[in-house]
């Protein structure tokens, strides 16, 4: 099965070919824009990187299994988050404990919700949810809570 690139950045990403005399192997993976994208192993392990120009006659022989080469789609990239600054008013610890309390009645995990309802990673909105509850806005962290926590585990 031998297959000229035609746009080595398309669905070729993961194809596996082997040099003439069968010692190394040469897969197509993301890099840094460099004309040597190719990374090449030998049975010893990695030797380097060669340009698409070093491997074309080379034969493909596979595709790595979680590779677009072999079927398997990449997922897109996460997009950063957009960077919202939260002033930590009292009207924002009040959401915060309205998200907080609202998701604990539903069964669903309520710091979690704070984090999705602010699109926040979860350790900033553990942070606000405990100055919320510095506030007084919400109750003091229990046994029972930690009972039920450990049971979801």
């Amino acid at each position: 099965m031998t297959t000229e690139l035609t746009n080595p950045n398309s669905d070729l990403l993961g194809v596996v070919r082997r040099s003439p005399e069968g010692t190394r192997l040469a897969v197509l993976w993301p890099s840094p824009p460099h004309p040597a994208r190719w990374m090449v192993t030998d049975r010893w392990g990695s030797t380097g990187y060669e340009a698409d120009e070093v491997v074309a006659a080379w034969p493909i022989v596979g595709a790595v299994p979680c590779s677009p080469a072999a079927g398997m789609t990449l997922a897109e990239p996460k997009q950063a988050r957009a960077g919202k600054r939260y002033r930590i008013t009292d009207a924002h610890l009040d959401e915060v404990a309205s998200a907080y309390t609202k998701a604990r009645k539903n069964g669903q995990g309520p710091t979690r919700a704070v984090a999705d309802h602010f699109n926040v990673a979860h350790s900033t909105a553990a942070k606000w949810v405990g100055r919320a509850r510095t506030a007084g806005l919400l109750p003091p962290w229990t046994a029972a809570d930690l009972a039920r926590t450990e049971a979801t585990r």
